[in-house]
């Protein structure tokens, strides 16, 4: 009887800091409602008040989008990361192009820390999500293995990454299946 060998593996790692971006994130789309509401009341150009006017109305549809996603799950498309590009265009073609750089910066940014971040283990090594990615090949690697929810990087120059990783995350994972995999690659790497 032959079994089926997976030959990757994706594991997501939890992610501590997403809730600290999302309160910076609503916080930077509230302040640019406010900013679209001062420059509205502090226009004299019709045109040009209309158009900070769009902003403002959009910005806040949009705002209250991205709050029902996250509280209900639905509308999933939708990230806080395109409000920002949206603004940032309304900023542009307004004429405040700092302010519109600003926004298209924080849009990466809002976008980056959305992801989930996972590590990806396959027959070339490691990729690891950090930014810029790290690709760690399989001679760089100690050993890399899951024990209880805690998945364990140690590579030859003695560092090590560790993550306790959610329990829906870890049940999913065949433990041993997994810690085989890592065991036979690190020992391919070696011939």
């Amino acid at each position: 009887m032959s079994s089926i060998v997976k030959s990757q593996f994706q594991i997501e790692l939890p992610n501590h800091k997403a809730a600290s971006y999302r309160l910076v994130s609503i916080i930077i789309a509230l302040l640019n409602i406010a900013g679209f509401a001062a420059f509205f009341f502090r226009e004299t150009n019709a045109s040009k008040q209309m158009l900070v006017a769009i902003g403002a109305i959009v910005s806040i549809v949009g705002f209250a989008i991205y709050l029902t996603k996250n509280k209900t799950g639905i509308l999933r498309f939708f990230g806080i990361e395109v409000l920002f590009i949206v603004d940032a265009i309304i900023w542009f073609i307004y004429g405040n192009l700092w302010l519109g750089l600003f926004l298209m910066v924080v849009a990466v940014f809002a976008y980056y820390s959305s992801k989930k971040p996972a590590v990806q283990f396959n027959v070339e090594g490691i990729i690891y999500p950090s930014f810029p990615q790290k690709h760690f090949s399989w001679t760089e690697v100690d050993f890399a293995l899951i024990k209880d929810g805690i998945l364990t990087i140690e590579l030859t120059n003695n560092h090590i990454y560790q993550f306790t990783l959610d329990t829906k995350v870890a049940d999913a994972i065949n433990e041993a299946e997994f810690n085989l995999f890592c065991k036979n690659q690190k020992r391919q790497s070696l011939v």
